[in-house]
């Protein structure tokens, strides 16, 4: 039921009643600021509320009426209101028709007195139709385009527009200067534009600057989007308000440590710094995967670290020496969600990843860190715990320019030691506090993270999934490629080392690497391989069921990749890359030299030819015959055994082997010898005819 002074919103606008005719509402717009009504019937407004149109408001100056102000201030409000009094109980005020009359009675003539009149009963409709309505507002400036205190500048249009070129041009936008650079920048333009009068005041332009902007909108001019809503915004709630329980969103992050590490094979050689990762639960605040790697932020080291995080930690910390219940870090499953940088986890492996095991993936805004604060705070709080152990840390100040010291010659940790220094103070850092506590945490609960992960467990708020084993989400996790297959094996479209193949028994059995045209091959599989060794892959022929793969082997032409890491591999190959490519430069050289020959040959050639007087039936008629002849003396030329009297033959052989010689094939060397007498008997046969000659 409604009733006088409550307020409304109809059609999105928002009204007070003011007035009632028997049947008949006379309404205010709320936030206008004149003095037009409107009326609506008793019958429109049910209809309004029936139709969802129209609904209840609080009413915004309700606390007006309840606020304690001086007995000053009320005797002046008291005035405003006998002043309007005769014109609010008036019913002829109501109707736009005569409202001009009631205040030209009201007012007498007087325009001042007119104007006070609309202005205090403007405040009346609008505040609540009482006389605490009508209370000063302290504070507030009477004018619109005030420009601060009388100054020898007196106020004018040309004053106001200067001082607002003033605020827009050096003092409203990013790279702005202090107000007192701003002033002098302003006494210059002002003598430039009315040089010999006076010029506005610092005092006017902090004035005008203060009383037309606001906080709000200096900062947004004054800063850029990113750092505004970084650093400078409002905070309106947590991120933990985003979730319902432990496992509903992950957050993961990545920087390079601060500390060097020194090869595990030879203490005194440093190998750098290493990448550190977490993943932290944002219901709990809790760490829930940890990975440090020499790698630096990618997909593969990304997934190691999610695998961390989705794998139970007993096994986990136990590779790195570390010995530890499950209770102590009781997280593992996948989550609902995952917030990360638009850095390594974009991309088609992520999109796979994501789809395949049903996690919701949100990239955060560009150097926009505070999307993902909590684990930016914890990775925070991981380095400056282990910092003060170690003394081979990244100097703060440029070491040429300072005279920093190099601490590098000081490390003294290897990659597997600092690792289980992270693990160890990962589990320490679990069992912070934490200042927010979810709703319903009971009061005498330990404010820890690891509490508030098994406290919200335990009362059903869950969020983590557990419907594929370890085993499968860690070869989902693998870095996949489009599998093409050939007479030679299964190809890896895309992997770093492109001469890859893998064989698989049943796959051979099935046809899949026979050359046909229609052969029996998997449509859209895709293969993973391990980093680790890539000596085994998986291929899943199925995209539909990702549970289903299939183990494959390297090919036996690809055997030299057995037992090798992704990047050993890919140094393999790089090597032999190299030596094809210097085997093939000197290859194009000697090719280069031989056709140099073989053109100066055939330009001598050329050369030697005479002039031919011979017709064409006559050389074709005696080809054979001077093939023959040409034939024969090419034997002459190629023996196969020295002649006795050869130079050759006596500087070549020795006495023994002159005597062997003479006395095995005495009928040869004399046949030999009578080859000019008989030519046709010993050459050999150009054809099938001369065979049976």
């Amino acid at each position: 039921m409604t009733a006088v002074n409550d307020v409304l919103e109809i059609d999105g606008t928002c009204f007070r009643i003011i007035w009632q005719m028997e049947n008949e509402f006379v309404l205010f717009p709320l936030y206008h600021d004149t003095l037009e009504l409107e009326n609506y019937s008793a019958e429109q407004i049910a209809d309004a509320f029936k139709n969802g149109a129209a609904k209840n408001l609080r009413d915004p100056y309700e606390g007006l009426r309840m606020s304690a102000v001086s007995p000053k201030l009320l005797e002046r409000a008291q005035s405003r209101f006998d002043s309007i009094q005769e014109l609010v109980s008036d019913p002829r005020l109501y109707n736009p028709i005569t409202r001009k009359a009631v205040f030209r009675d009201a007012a007498g003539g007087d325009k001042k007195l007119l104007i006070k009149l609309k202005r205090n009963l403007l405040a009346f409709w609008k505040k609540g139709l009482s006389v605490t309505a009508l209370i000063p507002e302290s504070g507030r400036t009477t004018g619109i385009h005030s420009s601060g205190r009388k100054g020898k500048c007196p106020r004018s249009p040309e004053m106001e527009a200067h001082l607002e070129m003033i605020c827009k041009k050096y003092l409203l936008k990013q790279n702005h200067v202090s107000m007192d650079k701003a002033y002098i920048h302003s006494l210059d333009e002002w003598e430039r534009k009315y040089p010999g009068t006076p010029a506005p005041s610092r005092t006017q332009l902090r004035y005008y600057f203060e009383q037309h902007y606001t906080k709000l909108e200096r900062a947004i001019k004054q800063n850029t989007a990113i750092r505004f809503n970084k650093d400078i915004r409002s905070l309106r709630g947590k991120a933990a308000d985003m979730t319902e329980g432990p496992g509903g969103i992950y957050e993961i992050d990545s920087t390079t440590d601060d500390v060097y590490l020194v090869s595990s094979r030879d203490p005194n050689q440093v190998v750098g710094r290493p990448t550190l990762y977490i993943v932290s639960d944002v219901f709990s605040g809790m760490i829930v995967g940890i990975n440090v790697t020499l790698e630096s932020a990618t997909f593969n080291s990304a997934s190691d670290t999610l695998y961390s995080a989705f794998a139970p930690k007993a096994e986990f910390c136990r590779r790195y020496g570390v010995e530890i219940t499950e209770d102590a870090w009781p997280c593992s499953g996948i989550p609902a969600q995952i917030v990360c940088d638009n850095a390594e986890l974009m991309g088609y492996q992520s999109d796979l990843l994501v789809g395949n095991l049903g996690i919701t993936l949100h990239n955060t805004g560009s150097y926009r860190g505070d999307q993902k604060g909590n684990v930016e705070r914890l990775i925070e709080l991981i380095q400056s715990s282990v910092s003060e152990f170690i003394k081979a840390k990244p100097s703060k100040v440029k070491l040429k320019k300072a005279g920093a010291e190099d601490l590098r010659p000081y490390a003294t940790l290897t990659l597997s030691k600092y690792m289980e220094i992270a693990i160890t103070m990962a589990i320490a850092c679990n069992n912070h506090l934490r200042d927010y506590l979810p709703d319903g945490y009971p009061q005498d609960g330990k404010p820890s993270s690891i509490e508030i992960w098994k406290w919200g467990q335990k009362t059903g708020r869950n969020c983590l999934l557990n419907t594929i084993s370890i085993a499968t989400i860690r070869i989902l996790m693998l870095p996949r490629y489009e599998a093409s297959f050939s007479r030679e094996g299964i190809l890896a479209s895309g992997a770093p080392i492109t001469s890859l193949r893998y064989w698989n028994s049943e796959l051979d059995a099935s046809g899949a690497f026979i050359r046909n045209s229609t052969p029996y091959r998997p449509k859209n599989a895709w293969i993973a391989l391990d980093p680790a060794d890539i000596s085994v892959a998986y291929l899943f022929d199925e995209p539909d069921n990702i549970t289903n793969y299939k183990v494959c082997q390297l090919a036996p032409q690809c055997s030299q990749y057995k037992n090798m890491t992704l990047w050993e591999g890919q140094h393999l190959n790089k090597s032999r890359q190299e030596a094809y490519k210097a085997a093939q430069e000197e290859y194009d050289q000697m090719r280069k030299k031989a056709n140099r020959k073989v053109s100066e040959i055939c330009g001598e050639a050329e050369k030697r030819k005479t002039a031919d007087t011979k017709e064409a039936k006559k050389k074709i008629k005696d080809l054979v015959e001077a093939r023959k002849e040409e034939f024969s003396r090419e034997q002459k030329n190629n023996r196969r055994v020295p002649a006795p009297n050869s130079s050759d033959a006596e500087d070549s052989a020795s006495g023994t082997s002159d005597n062997a010689l003479s006395a095995a094939a005495p009928s040869e060397v004399n046949e030999t010898s009578g080859m000019e007498q008989s030519e046709s008997d010993y050459h050999y046969p150009t054809s099938i005819k001369d065979i049976h000659d």
